[in-house]
């Protein structure tokens, strides 16, 4: 999906799964084929291919959102196990799931873990 004036507008996958755009100009591959850049400078980062991906390495992912909590921390992305350490595992509360993502992102990348090596 992406945030459009005010709105979620659907950007399915080839899997007709929810897309989720993460700014990310630095990558312009995605976690999927074929790779490319999105309207806005980032890359489309299918959120359920990055899980996948992340499962295949051992780790337990979680990206949840909650309406009952304030505006800017409903969702809440959390990762753990495989080479996430207890000291490396991860987790972010954001206002939006493109922001979770990018935060999950830019952890894996400073520990030397990328979906798009």
């Amino acid at each position: 999906m992406r945030e459009r004036a005010g709105r979620l507008d659907p950007a399915p996958t080839a899997a007709g799964l929810p897309c989720f755009t993460v700014s990310r100009p630095d990558r312009p591959g995605t976690a999927r084929e074929p790779a490319g850049p999105n309207d806005d400078g980032g890359a489309d980062v299918d959120a359920v291919e990055l899980m996948e991906w992340l499962a295949r390495l051992g780790c337990c992912t979680v990206l949840k959102a909650d309406g009952e909590r304030p505006p800017g921390k409903r969702w809440t992305v959390i990762a753990s196990g495989g080479p996430l350490s207890p000291d490396t595992s991860f987790r972010a509360d954001r206002p939006s799931p493109d922001d979770c993502l990018e935060a999950l992102l830019a952890h894996l990348e400073g520990l030397g873990l990328s979906p798009f090596a």
